[in-house]
């Protein structure tokens, strides 16, 4: 969710580029765009936002007129989805921001969801054995939220408004409803099965026989918009340390989970050291580990480094291609097997040597496809 104006750009991480269109749109200083769906784009000098619906892109818009920045913008936005794309959004998630500030200072924080103080592995397994779906839906798939502390400390460090009007805005959508397009719809077929094991989700989700709403439909989460509204009024401190998290801690509780009121008293956000390396005298920045994003990238464009990329995609759109997906494969092969949460687990820093990645990239050829059978053995693997 890229948001930018001439002090800040804000790159907030969710799974949006699942979703097969983004809904851009720039404004200028009183102007009276309107955001339909039958207008997507436009542009200005001033700023730029693109999400994946149209009402985001509208509360960020809001923001900007309000006085707000980037940030404020952002915020706003990502409060939004929290209503109209449940699927890869939400106040119950998690939040990685990649920040440039107005003195070019490059931040990278961590608001991912946390595992309860009470979480075990065993508490995955059933006889023994492994059971994946325990960790994936139901009581014990939860982690502590993180969202709402990141939209909280970004916007009272580097931005001029507070949440509130966010929360507002969210709030009356939610409570009045919004209409379904085809992709939403879509979504809700894929999940539809599971939603009946959660029948207050389904009476909100599903039709009176359990099927998805059509496209058109008007979607109202009335609790949803209790819960924003109360965010409104109260703020991030109610869902943390008040009402909310007292509330959520005993229903896990009863439900089977581990979670508790304590946990979302103790949680904080992490500002890392973002990823930073070059490429054809570029410096391109990345989010770090816990996200295998900033890596990802940088690793093949340190393996892309070694060819003269520009020229085999104009002798052939086929070649350039090809020659990115081999040295995708190379990096996902070393992304499948070091990558991981460096709070708990050791990612070497030799995956971004030069000399590495000009190692693994050198077996490349545009003219025949190549099998990855490994991972690849970065320097000082052993150490650092």
């Amino acid at each position: 969710m890229p948001i930018f104006d001439r002090r800040h750009f804000l790159a907030s991480g969710a799974a949006l580029s699942s979703l097969p269109f983004t809904s851009s749109f720039s404004f200028a200083e009183g102007s009276n765009s309107q955001v339909t769906n039958s207008k997507r784009t436009g542009t200005s000098k001033e700023g730029a936002v693109a999400t994946v619906h149209p009402l985001a892109s509208r509360a960020a818009i809001e923001a900007f007129r309000r006085g707000g920045n980037a940030i404020d913008a952002a915020a706003a936005a990502s409060i939004m989805l929290t209503v109209v794309d449940g699927f890869n959004s939400g106040i119950g998630g998690g939040c990685l921001a990649m920040l440039r500030t107005a003195d070019g200072k490059i931040l990278a924080l961590d608001g991912r969801e946390k595992a309860p103080a009470l979480a075990k592995p065993e508490m995955f397994y059933r006889k023994g054995k492994p059971d994946p779906k325990l960790s994936q839906v139901g009581p014990l798939a939860a982690g502590v939220p993180g969202l709402l502390a990141a939209l909280d400390r970004l916007t009272s460090s580097h931005g001029k408004l507070t949440l509130a009007n966010g929360f507002a805005g969210a709030a009356e959508v939610a409570s009045q409803g919004f209409v379904l397009d085809e992709n939403y719809v879509r979504r809700l077929r894929l999940v539809a099965k599971s939603l009946k094991r959660f029948p207050p989700s389904a009476e909100i989700l599903l039709d009176s026989g359990g099927s998805p709403w059509q496209p058109g439909h008007k979607l109202v989460q009335k609790d949803l918009g209790k819960t924003l509204t109360n965010l409104a009024d109260k703020g991030v401190e109610w869902f943390y340390h008040g009402e909310f998290a007292d509330v959520t801690g005993r229903f896990l509780s009863e439900q089977g989970g581990v979670m508790q009121a304590s946990d979302f008293a103790e949680y904080n956000t992490v500002l890392r050291e973002p990823i930073n390396s070059e490429y054809r005298g570029n410096r391109v920045y990345g989010f770090p580990p816990p996200s295998s994003g900033g890596i990802h990238i940088a690793q093949m464009l340190g393996m892309l480094s070694g060819f003269d990329v520009r020229e085999i995609f104009n002798k052939s759109s086929a070649a350039g291609r090809h020659l990115l997906l081999e040295v995708m494969k190379r990096a996902m092969a070393d992304r499948a097997y070091w990558l991981g949460d460096s709070d708990f687990a050791k990612v070497p820093r030799g995956l971004l040597d030069r000399s590495y990645l000009r190692e693994r990239a050198v077996d490349i050829k545009l003219d025949q496809t190549s099998k990855i059978d490994s991972h690849g053995q970065p320097p000082r693997a052993d150490i650092d």
